[in-house]
């Protein structure tokens, strides 16, 4: 069994939520790397590179921070107001909400009239 992705946190740029959120989008990833994240995630592009990566950290020297900090500076440069550095928090929800947004629409809501 393969060991659950932990990342140490950044006190200096508060990591929270991208530790708290990044290890259970990777998990799912991991599950099904074929069709997961192409199904799910406009990102897919920039989370699948390091997700590689970190799928064979053990074979190199690199830290998972490093990683995680590649996905969280492609964030912040797309989205600088809600995913910043230093002492200011993101939130987990725009963290998931972000990176799981999905390229269709997957729910639709519909109305029929009842007589007709």
């Amino acid at each position: 069994m393969t060991p659950l992705l932990g990342f140490k946190w950044d006190s200096i740029n508060y990591s929270c939520a991208y530790d708290s959120v990044l290890p259970l989008v990777y998990q799912a990833w991991r599950v099904n790397q074929s069709n997961t994240l192409q199904q799910w995630s406009l990102y897919q592009q920039k989370l699948t590179p390091s997700f590689k990566k970190l799928d064979n950290i053990g074979k190199t020297r690199d830290a998972p921070e490093k990683y995680r900090n590649l996905i969280r500076n492609n964030l912040h440069k797309d989205f600088p107001r809600i995913f910043p550095f230093g002492h200011d928090y993101a939130s987990a929800g725009q963290v998931l909400e972000k990176l799981l947004t999905f390229k269709d629409r997957f729910v639709t809501k519909s109305t029929t009239c009842s007589t007709c």
